[in-house]
């Protein structure tokens, strides 16, 4: 695998398995940290959490979900209740523009934290999710934090990748684009955000309003940045929109938070989604 990194090219010696191994490594010993950074999909088989479990060994691994979206890690707690759940909240803008080519433009900044298994103690999944940033953060070139609230964190992150990570898919504009039609922000993303930071608050978790100017400053109109769900489209591979945006939606629903243009947004998605099944099954 070759990384184009902001400090320069970087090989990395990496193998594609035809399966996870078993649940100990060449010399015996079970696996501390299982790192999860594929996407999200959970309505394609198998589940993440299938694919993954002969590596897990009960009451050890510590899995850890580098991956977007609300409430993912739900089905690891049900599937390995014994396992300390680890969130990672990552902002780094990189794609891969080759098979095994990847394209890094910003440096790595990556939050951590532990989902709360209650079926653990709670010093025992801080005390894994610390010392996973102590390893992240070894090299030297990385910015790794422990974050405990991850829920706010992750709520802070749908307020992009719940507006402008769906919209820009579905209208096959990037964000620079998608502002310069002069009026698609105003009609479809903050009013996204809004319900973002609606169903956020009822789940007890306030957002400052200043996240929306704070998250539409941060993709300058003349910059052209392609969030990942438009790359995904554009490649044919699937979205994750279930986490993304189906979570909010039926969070909003549970809590009596009216959620009109996520719900739309979310219902296309799930149109796009079912088209690129067919294509992938051959209809």
């Amino acid at each position: 695998m070759a990384i184009f990194t902001i400090g320069g090219l970087l090989k990395v010696s990496s193998a594609c398995l035809d399966a996870i191994p078993n649940r100990y490594d060449a010399q015996g010993r079970p696996f501390d940290y299982i790192v999860c950074c594929t996407k999200n999909i959970p309505d394609i088989i198998p589940t993440l959490c299938d694919i993954i479990a002969p590596a897990v060994t009960p009451g050890h691994t510590a899995i850890v979900l580098i991956q977007n979206g609300l409430n993912i890690e739900r089905p690891f707690i049900h599937r390995f209740p014994n396992n300390v759940i680890i969130s990672g909240i990552s902002r780094i803008d990189a794609h891969e523009v080759a098979p095994g080519v990847i394209e890094q433009k910003q440096n790595d900044l990556l939050h951590i934290g532990a989902f709360n298994n209650p079926s653990l103690h709670l010093k025992v999944q801080e005390a894994a999710a610390k010392r996973f940033v102590e390893i992240y953060s070894m090299g030297g070139k990385t910015t790794c934090l422990y974050q405990p609230d991850v829920d706010f964190d992750r709520w802070s992150k749908l307020v992009y990748n719940a507006s402008f990570n769906p919209i820009c898919a579905l209208a096959r504009l990037n964000t620079g684009e998608l502002q310069r039609t002069g009026r698609v922000v105003d009609t479809l993303v903050i009013p996204a955000m809004k319900e973002v930071l609606a169903v956020a608050e009822k789940a007890g978790h306030a957002l400052p309003e200043s996240i929306i100017n704070d998250t539409i400053r941060s993709n300058p109109i003349n910059d052209n940045i392609t969030p990942s769900m438009q790359i995904d489209l554009e490649k044919g591979n699937f979205i994750e929109h279930e986490n993304i945006i189906g979570e909010v939606v039926r969070e909003g629903h549970e809590r009596g938070v009216a959620t009109p243009v996520l719900s739309t947004l979310y219902e296309l998605c799930c149109a796009v989604q079912w088209k690129l099944k067919g294509k992938r099954n051959g209809k």
